[in-house]
């Protein structure tokens, strides 16, 4: 299930917060609107939390750049947010001024979202799942082949996420941090690309100190055992670096567009770069899931 975009104009102060984690709100049933009666709306003393899911089968690196959401949307008890507007952008952060957060909790319908909470579907075989939380009480709408088609009534508040997430990271300021995977080109005879393949057409020296064969996980074991790939986090500089890469990938001026992002080390060698915004809730295994 896509996002769909609305514009929304928000008055934001875009100022950067020290990153904390956003408080753990009591645990809705997905279904009931007697469990936790929520606040009048944002900044009142629970969280907001939006995440956009990939389901079923994925690519070993697009599972780890969605492994916390397509984009998503959180902002805690003190107007703090995080954003995320695809998985390749990074996370920005910032605080919300309390007109703004006035203005959001009417377009998300937070006085009246016990009536809206519950699980709903959309008749997909394939797609994404979106999961959205006020004061752990859930709404969700998932993708069910020849499933029914309830949806609906919650499309505004899809809506009003989407466009939010969009203005949001327009206004807020980046997180400096970064995790990544690097995959080593494999042989021709693994099914792997030559350096000279257009998916590495001007593509970059590798950027970190840190020598790319220390930290890269081999080609052949990442497509027979995705699970065994290694994740790494960078902050500062390092971050920045990656991010800069990942940007130009982004602007067509190295490797294929919808591929991976490709960089080379001394020797030449190929390595398959994914990266994406980390956000200080995530857990040891680097990621989060609404709550």
């Amino acid at each position: 299930m896509k996002w769909i975009g609305i514009a929304i104009a928000l008055g934001l102060f875009g100022c950067s917060q020290s990153p904390s984690t956003p408080n753990s709100p009591a645990q809705g049933d997905g279904g009931s609107s007697s469990v936790v009666k929520p606040a009048s709306g944002l900044c009142d003393g629970l969280t907001f939390e939006a995440q956009r899911r990939g389901t079923g089968d994925q690519p070993v690196g697009e599972r780890f750049l969605a492994e916390n959401g397509y984009d998503f949307l959180v902002i805690d008890a003190d107007c703090r947010f995080w954003v995320q507007e695809r998985p390749n952008a990074g996370v920005k952060e910032g605080t919300l001024i309390a007109e703004a957060a006035s203005r959001l909790s009417a377009r998300l319908r937070l006085t009246e979202w016990p009536t809206y909470v519950g699980a709903y579907t959309v008749p997909l075989c394939d797609g994404s799942a979106s999961v959205i939380s006020f004061g752990g009480q859930l709404i969700t709408v998932s993708p069910v082949c020849h499933g029914a088609d309830n949806a609906e009534r919650v499309t505004p508040i899809l809506e009003a996420v989407r466009s939010t997430i969009e203005e949001l990271s327009k206004t807020g300021t980046a997180v400096g941090r970064a995790r990544y995977q690097l995959i080593a080109e494999g042989t021709f005879d693994e099914g792997g690309l030559t350096s000279s393949a257009p998916a590495y057409q001007r593509a970059p020296k590798w950027p970190l100190s840190i020598s790319a064969a220390e930290v890269a996980t081999p080609y052949v074991v990442a497509n027979t055992t995705p699970e065994a790939v290694v994740a790494h986090t960078v902050e500062g500089d390092d971050a920045t670096k990656l991010w800069d890469i990942v940007s130009a990938y982004t602007r067509g001026e190295i490797g294929v567009p919808g591929y991976f992002v490709p960089v080379l080390d001394d020797t030449g060698h190929g390595y398959r770069l994914f990266a994406r915004g980390s956000v200080p809730f995530e857990d040891a295994s680097g990621t989060w899931r609404v709550r």
